[in-house]
C-alpha cells in the first residue's frame, strides 16, 4: 500500500502562451486538494515515494468543450503506469470561472482516486458521464 507521493505538472502545451498559467493553476489545485485528503504524504522528490503523480490538462480533437485534467498514476520505482484518470474541465471565459471549473475537475479526480484505493469502480461525474474516463493499464 502506498503511502508516499511525489506530484509533478505534466503540463498544457495545447494551450500555447497561457500553458503556464493553467499548468500552475492545476499544479497548485491538485496539491492543495491531496494535502487535505492526508491520504499520502507528498514528498519532494521522485526517489522518495512509492507513487509518481503527473497532473495535465490535455483536449480531445474533435469534443466540443473538450478540455480534461488528468492524474496519471505510476509506480515510482518501475515507473510502471498504473491508472490514468480524466475528468472534463468546463470552458469559460473568465479567468475566475476556469479556476472554479479546474476546482470542480479537480474534487472529481479526488473522489476517483478515493474510489481507486479503496477499490471500487469509479463512477462518471453526475454533469458529464460520457466524459469521464479511468483506465487501467492492466
Amino acid at each position: 500500500t502506498a503511502k508516499t507521493a511525489f506530484l509533478s505538472a505534466g503540463g498544457a502545451p495545447v494551450l500555447g502562451n497561457k500553458a503556464n498559467l493553467v499548468n500552475n493553476l492545476d499544479y497548485q489545485v491538485m496539491y492543495k486538494a491531496l494535502t487535505d485528503d492526508h491520504r499520502y504524504q507528498l514528498v519532494s522528490t521522485p526517489s522518495e515515494a512509492d507513487l509518481s503523480l503527473e497532473i495535465s490538462i490535455f483536449y480531445v480533437p474533435g469534443q466540443f468543450s473538450s478540455a480534461s485534467l488528468r492524474l496519471t498514476i505510476r509506480d515510482a520505482r518501475s515507473q510502471a503506469l498504473l491508472w490514468i484518470i480524466d475528468e472534463p474541465v468546463d470552458g469559460a471565459y473568465r479567468q475566475k470561472t476556469f479556476e472554479k471549473n479546474l476546482d470542480k475537475a479537480c474534487e472529481q479526480v479526488i473522489i476517483d482516486l478515493k474510489a481507486l484505493e479503496n477499490s471500487v469502480p469509479p463512477q462518471p461525474a453526475q454533469a458529464t458521464p460520457a466524459k469521464t474516463r479511468i483506465q487501467s493499464s492492466n
